[in-house]
């Protein structure tokens, strides 16, 4: 197990010294059927793009399978859609985050809606 940690941490370090990775400011939020939607960080490492989306469940104990990021751009036009995948309940007032990657090009970027 250490072994990973120290190749994952390496292959971060190195990562970053690569001046095409970044960190993107997108913080959208979605409220679908009490589940809360938000955009906690969307990062790019050589050319892959994690989109982590926290999901807080406002009403009952509720299931969850999967649910679309719509990726747009500054004119509303669909870049991408991907799908989240969360496959469990998510208890009443609780939450669970999901890390979405995808290489599809989304240097146009600008906005993220959710649907369900």
């Amino acid at each position: 197990m250490k072994k990973i940690l120290i190749l994952l941490l390496a292959f971060f370090v190195v990562g970053c010294k690569n001046n095409k990775n970044k960190v993107i400011n997108i913080k959208d939020e979605s409220v679908i059927n009490n589940l809360n939607f938000k955009t906690l960080s969307v990062i790019k490492v050589n050319g892959l793009y994690s989109i982590s989306t926290q999901i807080l469940n406002n009403g009952d104990k509720s299931k969850i399978d999967s649910f679309d990021i719509v990726i747009k751009d500054k004119n509303s036009n669909v870049l991408t859609i991907l799908k989240g995948i969360v496959g469990k309940n998510i208890e009443s007032n609780d939450y669970t985050k999901v890390i979405t990657s995808t290489f599809d090009d989304l240097n146009d970027m600008y906005s993220i809606e959710y649907k369900v």
